[in-house]
């Protein structure tokens, strides 16, 4: 199945590119051509920054996981499923508060991408540092059935 969406003499119709599609070379001449004109280029810089930003964000969450498997244990395995759950899900948040953000010149492009990294990566080294100092991790006396009391009645 052929479609020619050009006209008869055989020219064929070409869309834009969108920013996600761009390249990395285009997108930097692009950051390039707006600062010549004195526009703002925070839209081109922030899909740089995610271009590097959630590829990066595998490795963090990888090593994550690997510090949150070490701690808990294996009884705890509806635990570690909606930890793993909310960590997804505050990461996609951080994504999506952050480009617009950044975009809209709000948050510098590089915080609005990086921002969720940094956050994650500090935990991932906070566990870390719990897992090499072999304690183990106890949960707030709130969440935890040890830490509840029952009232008499």
């Amino acid at each position: 199945l052929q479609l020619n969406l050009g006209d008869e003499a055989g020219e064929s119709l070409s869309l834009p590119k969108g920013l996600r599609e761009m390249t990395l070379g285009e997108l930097r001449a692009m950051v390039a051509g707006y600062r010549k004109l004195g526009v703002q280029q925070s839209a081109p810089l922030v899909e740089i920054h995610k271009k590097f930003s959630v590829p990066f964000a595998a490795l963090i969450l990888g090593f994550l996981g690997v510090a949150m498997g070490v701690l808990f244990r294996r009884g705890e395995k509806l635990i570690s499923f909606v930890l793993s759950i909310v960590v997804a899900i505050v990461y996609y948040v951080f994504l999506l508060a952050g480009e617009p953000l950044g975009k809209q010149g709000r948050l510098p492009p590089f915080w609005a991408m990086w921002s969720a990294n940094f956050f994650f990566g500090a935990a991932t080294v906070l566990l870390f540092r719990k897992v090499l100092a072999e304690t183990p991790f106890t949960w707030p006396r709130l969440l935890s059935r040890r830490g509840r009391r029952r009232t008499g009645g």
